[in-house]
This record gives C-alpha cells, structure tokens and sequence, in this order.
C-alpha cells in the first residue's frame, strides 16, 4: 500500500511535468495528492508532514540555490562558455577530449553543476568530436553513454546539488558527507568502465 501511494505521487507530478507544468509546483502538487492519499484525506496532516519536510531541507535547499544563482550569473554573462573556449583554443584541438574535460572540471569547480556545466560544454564538445567520433565510426548514443556514465559523480563533490541533496535529507554534516566521496568514486569508474566495455568494446 505504501508502495502504491509513493507511486501515485510520483505519477502526478511526472505527467504533470510532461504537460509543462513549472516542475517545482508539479512536485509539490505530487507530494499533495500523495500525503492525501496516505493519510487517508486528512488535509491538515498532509500540509503539517510537508511543511515539516521542507524545513528539514531548507539548509540544503539554500545551498543548491546559491549554487544555481552563481551558475545563472555565469552562464548570463558568458563567463562560463568563455572559460571553455579559452582552456580549448590553448590546449589545442589534438588535446580535444583533455581540453574539453578540463573546461568541464574548471567550471565546476567554481560552484557550477555537471548538468549545467556539460550544456555549457556542449556546443564546443560537438563542433570539436563530431568529425573524430564520426571518423572512428563511434555511434552517438555510445559515446554519450560513456561520459554521462562517469560525469555525475562530479556532482557527489562538494560543489554539486547532490552532494547537498543527499546529505540534507539524511541530517548529514558536511565533513560527514564527505566521507563517502570516495565511494562514489568507486561508482562512478566503475560504470564508466561497463559503459565502455558495454558500448565500445561490444
């Protein structure tokens, strides 16, 4: 039962997102129907458990958006693509996949996401790899599966929103949290190795 009630939550607020609804509200929205449901359609303990849910991850939560508000900032004002295409133009293109892993990490580092970081990335990464990837006949797919599979764990490391995430929900300490990074390390080099046994050498 518990099991189908989570489900449903998240049902909503996945078709509710697919119908471009703002995410934030459609999360919310899902989280609604969701305590409905499980407290049998007692309104008033479902507003009382989210509100006591979100000032639990409200120290994350700040965190993430002071991240997100540097990332805006660079992105808006160029800074971040800047930085990208100068580390790419004195590398040189023969150092390609360094160049651009390097602006990736640069970015980073200076607080900005994986996710958003690679958007960044993208445009050189593509106009720099498509002529080596078509050349090595290395399908698009197989390439994108094998850097997705190690680049999230760039968003474990203190800078990134899951690092923060994760940590907020379980009451984690920062010091605490950073523990585990090693472990994720693991992760991380261990499904890029399957991804490109996987989609390389198969």
């Amino acid at each position: 039962m518990f099991n189908s009630r989570r489900a449903a939550c998240l049902v909503v607020a996945i078709i509710l997102i697919i119908k471009k609804v703002q995410p934030a509200y459609s999360l919310i929205f899902g989280a609604l129907i969701g305590g409905i449901i499980g407290s049998g359609g007692n309104l008033v303990t479902t507003v009382s458990a989210m509100v006591t849910g979100g000032e639990s991850m409200i120290s994350s939560v700040l965190r993430i958006m002071t991240s997100g508000i540097l990332a805006g900032v660079l992105i808006k004002t160029g800074s971040a693509e800047k930085i990208a295409e100068v580390i790419v133009q004195k590398l040189g293109v023969k150092r390609a996949l360094v160049s651009v892993s390097l602006a990736t990490m640069v970015i980073c580092a200076v607080g900005v996401f994986i996710d958003i970081s690679v958007i960044t990335v993208a445009p050189i990464a593509s106009q720099t790899f498509a002529g080596i990837l078509t050349e090595a006949g290395v399908p698009a797919l197989s390439a994108g599966a094998m850097v997705h599979a190690g680049a999230t764990v760039i968003d474990s490391l203190p800078h990134g929103s899951f690092f923060h995430a994760t940590g907020g929900a379980a009451g984690m300490k920062i010091n605490e949290r950073m523990k585990l990074i090693p472990f994720e390390a693991c992760v991380g080099l261990t499904s890029t190795i399957a991804s490109v046994i996987l989609y390389l050498v198969f």
